[in-house]
């Protein structure tokens, strides 16, 4: 796989340089139904500048030019074990080139302290998607996740909520695990992060 230097950058101020680029990539990476609304990120930003925030990761994605290349939002939850991964994207430019997978797993060492049992997050469900354009992007994103160690959690079925500005959406949760994890231990870790939207349906698996 190619390697591509890059650094990431924690974002602390809403006066910081990358953080135009870094909502200008935002806001066009993700579909409407999958964000929260940009005030939601600034709020982050003024009470990191007020000394809180700090359970919450916005991260840039700088290339070894220091150009911007990427965006990454995570939360930490140590007191149930687990890191919210919100969003990762990279600059069109850079897809394709091996440097979301180095930045996942970079993320993945940034967060495995040994309290955070697993990284866990949202991907969409392809069956529900549009077009078939849509289902096969939505397919790549899953085997993505899959390739670098990710889990899909089965039997159960979760509805993402982002706001009031825009309805639930069904999607599927996968489920990084950074220690051995039972599938039972793996629902009750995201039960925890992600409550009322997520239910068991059937006999929880892990794929």
């Amino acid at each position: 796989m190619p390697t591509n230097p890059f650094s990431l950058v924690p974002l602390t101020s809403r006066q910081v340089d990358l953080l135009l680029p870094w909502l200008d990539l935002y806001e066009t990476a993700f579909p409407a139904h999958e964000k929260v609304l940009v005030s939601d990120h600034l709020r982050i930003l003024e009470q990191k500048e007020q000394g809180g925030g700090q359970d919450h990761l916005l991260l840039a994605v700088l290339d070894e030019g220091g150009s911007f290349a990427g965006l990454v939002r995570c939360q930490l939850l140590p007191e149930v074990g687990a890191a919210l991964l919100w969003y990762l994207a990279i600059e069109p430019r850079l897809r394709s080139t091996g440097l979301g997978a180095q930045v996942y797993r970079q993320l993945l060492r940034q967060v495995d302290d040994g309290v955070i049992k697993a990284l866990v997050f949202e991907v969409e469900i392809p069956e529900l998607q549009e077009n078939e354009n849509g289902r096969q992007n939505a397919q790549r994103r899953m085997e993505f996740y899959r390739r670098q160690g990710a889990r899909l959690l089965g039997g159960v079925t979760y509805m993402q909520d982002v706001g009031s500005h825009v309805p639930p959406t069904p999607m599927h949760l996968m489920v990084h695990p950074l220690q051995p994890l039972a599938p039972e231990e793996a629902f009750t870790l995201a039960k925890a992060v992600f409550g009322g939207g997520l239910a068991q349906v059937a006999a929880v698996t892990l794929d």
